[in-house]
């Protein structure tokens, strides 16, 4: 409820906020917590300054800023503040020094650092639970839950992240459980099972009103999407994304994502021309998936992509090292792969590609060497005939073999929308008009109109919403 709060806060007079330390701090929370990070900056900056010599305020004011870091990005900034809030709070101070244990694991977890993640994490779950910060137990839970992840424990992960929805449902706005186990589901490829998380996710994300969470729903629906054969629907989700991006105030991080998922998308359609184009955005570190966000796998793809496989082979290398070093074995799986494409030899291709079902079967991986696609079929062959897991990578080529699930026919369609109504449709679910359409595409505004107008009349209804729940009752969208 920290949305009326700031509406509360809002109505006093400045001078009361300025004299009184606690009450700037609680206001300089709820709007932190409501994405409204330079009002909060602004607010904790003047409180630094009048609570020197105050070692509990200046205590908790640097456990305010160091969630702002984390909140905004800067990892870096956010690990000093912390261990400066640690050093100055009172060892009884459980909720600050929870919080501040909480957000010191998560900035080490989104740069990798799963050991000191870690404990701190365990540091912040009892403190959480004894001064009674449910989201912060639940958050601190979570993120154990994706250190599992992140070093490819899977099923570990699974038990950590259904503990954690069991207990939040209908008590708590939490979306990152259920975007989690999506992500676990659809690299099982559950993906029914997958959707009905996303959907959750997605629905828990808008009601947070927290724009990264958003992002990141949409951004993982882009994937399901292109699983499912939905080109548009996919195009639909990322520009979700890109609107959000646009509109909010988000962590550099969460950009260099968005980024990187749009080469991935580019490459997964082979539009080669359209993915180099966006190369040079690419963040060095940076990955749009949740488990190896930051190990930047989508470069050696390109170079793959273009056929400079000693390049490959070299970024990979180095790649595989320092997801060895920091034991990060989700990454490592997916290194291994594209290690068996970029390889000099059929000999060093079935040693890379047979360290990565090794360490891939147990924890039922699929899609990660699913999506590699045809190229990977006569490795996978090759290996099977070697009598290497056959059954497992029996479940791979079958799924590679499906290839991206067929979008169903839409039933109660007087006729199928063409390939160019797709992407105008899109862009209408957008909410750009149809000038902007028009700019977009390098059509004209009479093209545009008369699109709609097939649509609607394809769809059988009679204005842009309509068109937009109806295409999304039909799964087009």
């Amino acid at each position: 409820e920290y949305i009326t709060l700031v509406n509360w806060y809002q109505q006093l007079p400045t001078e009361i906020i300025s004299a009184q330390p606690q009450i700037g701090l609680n206001y300089s929370w709820s709007l932190m917590l409501a994405s409204q990070f330079e009002q909060a900056e602004l607010i904790l900056g003047g409180l630094e300054k009048s609570t020197q010599g105050e070692r509990a305020l200046m205590g908790e004011v640097a456990t305010a800023q160091a969630f702002l870091a984390q909140s905004l990005g800067d990892a870096q900034r956010m690990v000093e503040l912390s261990h400066k809030a640690l050093a100055l709070l009172p060892e009884d101070n459980l909720n600050s020094r929870g919080i501040v244990a909480l957000n010191l694991g998560i900035a080490y977890w989104h740069i990798g650092r799963l050991g000191e993640s870690q404990r701190a994490l365990e540091q912040a779950l009892p403190a959480n639970r004894q001064s009674g910060n449910t989201y912060g137990e639940m958050m601190a839970r979570l993120f154990l839950g994706r250190i599992w992840a992140v070093r490819g424990h899977l099923r570990q992960a699974a038990a950590w992240f259904e503990e954690v929805a069991s207990q939040v449902e209908k008590k708590l706005v939490f979306p990152l459980v259920y975007l989690d186990l999506y992500t676990l589901q659809y690299e099982w490829n559950n993906l029914e099972s997958a959707a009905r998380y996303l959907a959750k996710g997605l629905e828990s994300s808008r009601q947070s009103g927290n724009p990264e969470f958003q992002i990141a729903a949409h951004m993982l629906q882009a994937r399901l999407k292109l699983a499912q054969g939905n080109l548009a629907g996919a195009d639909n989700a990322l520009e979700q994304a890109r609107h959000l991006e646009h509109t909010s105030a988000i962590p550099l991080r969460t950009l260099g994502r968005i980024t990187d998922l749009q080469v991935q998308l580019a490459l997964w359609r082979g539009d080669l021309e359209t993915a180099l184009q966006l190369a040079p955005q690419l963040e060095r570190d940076a990955d749009c998936h949740p488990f190896y966000r930051f190990l930047g796998l989508t470069r050696s793809r390109l170079s793959l992509a273009q056929g400079r496989k000693l390049e490959a082979v070299e970024q990979l290398a180095s790649v595989a090292q320092t997801a060895q070093r920091h034991d990060w074995g989700y990454a490592l799986i997916a290194t291994r792969v594209l290690q068996a494409l970029a390889a000099e030899s059929i000999a060093k291709s079935l040693e890379f590609l047979g360290a990565a079902l090794r360490m891939g079967q147990p924890e039922g991986f699929i899609r990660t060497f699913a999506e590699v696609g045809e190229p990977l079929i006569p490795l996978l062959q090759e290996a099977a005939r070697r009598g290497m897991q056959p059954e497992y990578v029996g479940q791979i080529l079958s799924t590679i073999h499906r290839g991206p699930l067929a979008a169903p026919a839409p039933t109660g369609l007087v006729e199928p929308l063409s390939e160019r109504e797709l992407e105008v449709l899109c862009l209408v679910a957008a909410g750009l008009s149809n000038r902007e359409i028009a700019g977009k595409l390098i059509l004209s505004l009479g093209t545009i109109k008369t699109h709609i107008h097939n649509i609607y009349g394809k769809l059988d209804v009679r204005n842009r919403a309509q068109a937009v729940d109806r295409a999304r009752e039909l799964d087009l969208l």
